[in-house]
């Protein structure tokens, strides 16, 4: 009797799977879909708790279907001017504003353009899960051979439980007054996948970052701004706010935010490697579309 209904119950877990992975392809961004899922992936994890303590076994299935987010997440690919990039093309004493925020908004897009050849797929449909070393790598490359000084993190240096690979650039910006200041910036384009909501509603094993971060105006609107743009300004209210959803995670305490500056993790991935599989790491070389 009870193996009639444990096999009943993993038929009707399967059965909401395939349901969810309809429905993710379904998606059209109203709050009926988005709180239909929502209320479909609580019973699904429900279920399979369920299961899993009357059966001691394990149902975990990662999610197959299009990613949803809990946060505003729409990531876009635009190229830049070519005289522009010319511009920027080479290592500079300073930038302009304008040339720095050029500078990183093409590393960004040109990393989007490798991770869709990577995947065989547009950005806006990729979970960009298991992706962040090559995105790290795609985006700091380029600006290292300018001459600018970056850092290859991972949040674990900062002593939470937790591996998540970002980096960091700092770029000398020229002033109205001719001076030249140094301003740092994070970047993570592939923070997304802490935001999916098949990871962060209620009944799931254990809620990822974004859970966290989208509790609060503040915070969720600092997410929503490092999703859309792929980088934000590294001062140390940016830079507590990127680490907040994780420390929450894993109820770890952050000790010290500035051994990212003192430390690098270097990345287990090189040009040549990049060159071979075709991806592009020139800003004046245009890549071809999917």
């Amino acid at each position: 009797m009870i193996f009639n209904t444990v096999k009943k119950s993993e038929k009707l877990l399967n059965n909401l799977y395939e349901v969810l992975v309809q429905k993710s392809f379904e998606y059209d961004n109203t709050k009926e879909k988005y709180n239909e899922l929502e209320m479909l992936f609580n019973k699904y994890y429900d279920l399979r708790h369920k299961l899993e303590k009357k059966t001691g076994k394990s149902y975990y299935r990662s999610f197959d279907g299009v990613p949803i987010y809990v946060a505003q997440y729409k990531p876009s690919i635009n190229d830049i001017d070519e005289e522009v990039l010319k511009n920027i093309s080479k290592p500079k004493k300073a930038y302009t504003q304008e040339e720095a925020d050029s500078l990183l908004k093409w590393t960004v897009n040109n990393t989007r353009k490798n991770i869709e050849l990577e995947c065989r797929s547009t950005i806006d449909k990729i979970n960009t899960v298991g992706l962040c070393g090559f995105s790290q790598f795609s985006t700091l490359y380029p600006l290292q051979q300018l001459g600018l000084k970056v850092t290859y993190n991972n949040v674990g240096q900062l002593g939470i439980e937790y591996r998540h690979a970002f980096g960091t650039v700092t770029i000398p910006i020229i002033q109205e007054d001719k001076t030249i200041i140094d301003k740092t910036y994070l970047i993570d384009v592939t923070y997304s996948q802490f935001f999916t909501l098949d990871n962060n509603v209620k009944n799931c094993d254990e809620p990822m970052a974004g859970y966290f971060m989208i509790q609060d105006a503040e915070t969720k609107e600092f997410a929503e701004q490092l999703l859309k743009d792929g980088y934000i300004e590294c001062d140390e209210n940016n830079l507590y706010k990127y680490i907040y959803g994780f420390s929450l995670v894993t109820n770890k305490e952050i000790k010290d935010i500035d051994i990212i500056f003192k430390e690098e993790d270097h990345t287990s991935y090189t040009k040549d490697e990049f060159d071979r599989l075709g991806y592009n790491l020139e800003i004046e070389q245009n890549k071809k579309k999917l």
